[in-house]
């Protein structure tokens, strides 16, 4: 049999699904990287429809070519039937919750990864994405522009000045909540067998263990212990690239000369702040008069109706506007780093 050729973003969690249930299903496969910056010149000789969405398969043995991570599981399961990830009796449950993860926790998931990583390794995802293909820009006083450039296309792309709000942080954690249930019930996310659900949580969550919000949540300990226990038993334990810059960041001296910073901005968010029309309402936008910034994250967990309607907060991308111009760059130094200050707790 030939080897898959499986074309892939590294960043990407939903290319990290297919690269799982390869390895379980034990096929050949070769994986590619895709240049982004080139429009993607490794698939020209596929159409525009399907190079759209990444991961983007490639089976030579049946000539069959398609996209997006739960379709491409689908076919594996069905052409490759062996160790099936979608068994018979609970395929229609399993694929809903693929699609529903995919929708609801992916997206939040992944903005708010990328809001954190980008404080604290400004230039790591040029680092992942850029300089591999470019190793010309990869200088001194490039970098900088580059990473910056960079960020900035992405926070416009993904609205990551928003990244850690109430909707998209509400949004992951009533995900994690939800499926925190049959796994603790029965140690898989639907039924009582590993599935492709069991998958696409373990590839879509992995982006909140580098948010401190979620990482160092009590409540959360359990689905995160069977997710590192899961990660093991399948030998998928291997760092990604951002996983790696971000722990060195944490050893650094910079991380660590930041530390009376830190301690200062923790203590001022313990607080109740009357925040009213003041600077805090104005950056962060969605919290009530009066409300405690110690207390927020607890309301996060409550789900009621009455919080729905802010899990909602549009994720699609918006059209370019020329005042974005002058507009970004507040919104970078200042807007998320802010945000992120107020709403995550120190890693110390």
């Amino acid at each position: 049999m030939k080897p898959l050729r499986l074309y892939q973003l590294p960043l990407s969690h939903y290319c990290e699904k297919v690269r799982w249930a390869l390895a379980y299903k034990q096929l050949p496969s070769t994986c590619i990287n895709v240049d982004v910056l080139a429009g993607g010149r490794e698939l020209r000789h596929v159409s525009t429809t399907v190079r759209k969405l990444y991961p983007v398969l490639e089976d030579p043995n049946s000539g069959v070519v398609l996209s997006d991570s739960t379709p491409v599981l689908r076919y594996l399961d069905s052409e490759y039937p062996e160790r099936p990830l979608f068994p018979s009796v609970l395929a229609e449950e399993v694929q809903a919750a693929c699609l529903e993860l995919d929708s609801l926790l992916g997206p939040a998931a992944r903005r708010l990864a990328y809001s954190v990583l980008m404080k604290d390794v400004p230039d790591a995802v040029a680092r992942m994405l850029v300089f591999p293909a470019r190793p010309q820009l990869d200088r001194p006083v490039l970098r900088s522009m580059v990473a910056l450039a960079l960020n900035l296309s992405l926070m416009q792309r993904f609205r990551l000045e928003y990244s850690l709000d109430e909707g998209a942080v509400s949004q992951a954690k009533a995900q994690l909540v939800k499926w925190a249930q049959p796994v603790e019930k029965t140690g898989f996310v639907v039924g009582t067998c590993f599935t492709a659900a069991d998958i696409t949580l373990c590839s879509l969550m992995r982006p909140l263990m580098c948010v401190p919000l979620f990482a160092e949540d009590p409540s959360l300990q359990p689905l995160f212990a069977w997710y590192r226990a899961l990660r093991k038993a399948h030998r998928m334990q291997q760092p990604l690239a951002y996983e790696t810059l971000q722990q060195q960041f944490i050893q650094s001296r910079r991380y660590r000369g930041l530390a009376p910073v830190r301690a200062l901005g923790n203590a001022i968010a313990r607080v109740t702040v009357p925040l009213g029309d003041s600077v805090e309402q104005a950056v962060l936008g969605t919290l009530p008069t009066g409300a405690s910034v110690n207390t927020l994250y607890a309301k996060h967990s409550d789900n009621t109706a009455d919080n729905d309607q802010h899990r909602t907060r549009v994720l699609a991308p918006r059209r370019w506007r020329a005042s974005d111009m002058f507009a970004l760059p507040y919104k970078y130094g200042v807007k998320m780093r802010y945000n992120h200050s107020l709403l995550t707790r120190s890693r110390l």
